[in-house]
């Protein structure tokens, strides 16, 4: 028992050299009036610590919008690089279309009216006949 003794009062010894004094150091458990406010009342920092940190802060969002926007003209980039090949390709095909549908409108023109007269033969010359499945019932 008494070498617990004696180390409590060695580490007593350090605390005070280490902390400059007396306060406190005899109350072993802790008390509701030796602890810390819970409101922000009381700060710990110096004057000029809250502009700094608010100054450190709005270096970083700067730097974080300077990078984004680095990063954001790099996939335009990146995607003009990869689209413009694309968009070349669909003014090729686009063109290609357009020259298919003329042709197709040439030829349409072309055959129009051979087609109507061939129709219009067809409904005007009529022939009837029998079909050939037909079977006669006796």
């Amino acid at each position: 028992m008494r070498i617990g003794v004696e180390a409590e009062k060695q580490n007593t010894h350090v605390l005070r050299r280490r902390f400059g004094g007396r306060q406190g150091l005899e109350r072993t458990s802790p008390s509701p009036s030796l602890s810390p406010p819970l409101s922000s009342d009381l700060s710990f920092s110096t004057p000029g610590k809250a502009r700094r940190l608010k100054q450190a802060k709005e270096e970083a969002q700067a730097e974080i919008e300077q990078y984004r926007l680095e990063r954001e003209r790099e996939f335009q980039q990146k995607q003009q690089a990869a689209l413009g090949s694309q968009g070349n390709l669909s003014a090729e095909v686009e063109a290609q279309t357009r020259k298919k549908l003329q042709a197709m409108h040439g030829g349409q023109a072309r055959g129009k009216d051979q087609v109507l007269r061939h129709l219009l033969t067809a409904v005007w010359k009529v022939q009837p006949q029998i079909h050939p499945n037909f079977r006669l019932a006796v």
